[in-house]
């Protein structure tokens, strides 16, 4: 079983199949038909921080500033938080064991 977990294209093709299962069994239930929840596009009823996103000017700066912060935040948590981790564990390390503490 372990295999299955460390060839990623097993698992890709598990996710793709499971994601078309979802996306069929919503539409049979007519989720993107009737629904102002599951709805794609600028309307009058979308809102963002009580701004309504009602034509496709506002509609397309606000999907590039969620792709911007995304991938952002994709860069700071690769990036950036191992080396806090690493340095919290260091830090407790010394004072623990050494008595001093880096700051």
């Amino acid at each position: 079983m372990k295999k299955y977990f460390v060839d990623l294209r097993f698992m890709t093709v598990l996710m793709c199949i499971w994601l078309c299962i979802v996306v069929i069994v919503l539409v049979e239930l007519e989720v993107f038909s009737r629904s102002k929840f599951m709805a794609f596009g600028p309307r009058p009823e979308l809102t963002f921080m009580h701004v309504s996103i009602d034509n496709y000017y506002k509609y397309n700066i606000l999907i590039c500033m969620i792709v911007v912060h995304t991938f952002i935040t994709d860069l700071i948590a690769d990036s950036l938080v191992p080396h806090v981790l690493n340095f919290v564990q260091v830090f407790y390390f010394c004072k623990l064991f050494f008595g001093f503490s880096l700051g």
